[in-house]
């Protein structure tokens, strides 16, 4: 989140949540405007009318407060972490506790009320939808998910009703693979297209199991904590990428059974996919306004896996 000084020459931004620096557009000259103390976090940066004070929000545990200067202007208020908005000198405009308030710096604020109709049509005639509970009959089925195409084009793996299936294309019939009661998803082939790699939690908790599909024979690759789950194989077939249950990216050595973070905790991200050198994982990622708040926008992240350079 930035700012525009009142004469559009500068810039005031936050670095890292721990501090606010403001940049001289025509000189490119940084100046710290503020700096966090020890266990505070910074957001929300906005210029006062006289392009030199500075309101923020300040974070310390789970207490918002917005801070003009050097001082707190609310107390005992759960302050949004975004920036306030001036109207004049001594009166700003921000959000906290769900609602819009005007604060004068002399002392005191007060609600902006603001309410909004939202029509609702009334269908009272409907006809409600009596579901089928008993009846025996075959059903299209519902919920097919996590389709992979093997290498060489002829097949497909994907789950449905609990269990993993593989479908010869071309008119074949789905032949159910894994049908164990426990929950088994997001397929994979090798790259020679012998065997699947899928996650499953009959062993207590979601990990990494191999199947090769000529014999059918299984073996569990991981017995680490945690969860681990949408596996993609390396385009060598040594390394297995996967995601775990915080939303951070590991890569699995498949020879040696090691693995290792390569990404921090992402909010839901994609499932990886693999350069064809195998250097480089990319994947959708939310990349966040603030480490407080989980708003971002939906963004390629790329990961180097000779440097660990996220970009």
């Amino acid at each position: 989140m930035s700012d525009w000084s009142p004469d559009g020459r500068r810039v005031a931004y936050t670095v890292d949540s721990a501090a606010v620096d403001s940049v001289d557009v025509a000189t490119g000259e940084v100046a710290r405007l503020v700096v966090a103390t020890p266990g505070t976090t910074v957001f929300g940066p906005a210029f006062a009318p006289d392009g030199q004070t500075v309101s923020y929000v300040r974070l310390v545990g789970a207490t918002a407060d917005l801070v003009v200067g050097d001082g707190a202007v609310t107390s005992g208020e759960d302050v949004f972490g975004f920036a306030a908005s001036w109207l004049s000198a001594g009166e700003l405009v921000y959000t906290a506790d769900g609602g819009i308030r005007r604060r004068s710096l002399a002392g005191g604020a007060r609600p902006i009320p603001f309410e909004a109709e939202v029509p609702v049509v009334s269908r009272r005639d409907y006809r409600r939808s009596v579901p089928d509970l008993d009846s025996s009959a075959p059903r299209p089925v519902q919920g097919i998910a996590s389709p992979v195409a093997s290498p060489d084009g002829t097949q497909v793996a994907f789950r449905a009703l609990n269990s993993l299936w593989l479908m010869r294309l071309g008119g074949g019939q789905p032949v159910r693979l894994v049908d164990d009661g426990f929950f088994a998803s997001d397929p994979d082939f090798a790259p020679d297209g012998a065997s699947l790699v899928y996650a499953s939690d009959r062993a207590g908790g979601a990990d990494l199991w191999l199947r090769d599909l000529a014999t059918g024979d299984e073996r569990r690759l991981t017995e680490v904590s945690g969860a681990q789950m949408t596996p993609r194989w390396s385009p060598d077939g040594t390394r297995i990428a996967y995601s775990d249950q915080d939303g951070a990216i590991w890569v699995l050595d498949i020879a040696a059974g090691n693995v290792r973070q390569v990404t921090p905790t992402l909010f839901m991200p994609g499932r990886v996919t693999w350069s064809p050198d195998g250097a480089v994982l990319a994947l959708a990622a939310v990349k966040p306004y603030s480490k407080r708040f989980r708003e971002g926008t939906s963004q390629i992240l790329t990961v180097d896996l000779a440097t660990g350079a996220l970009t």
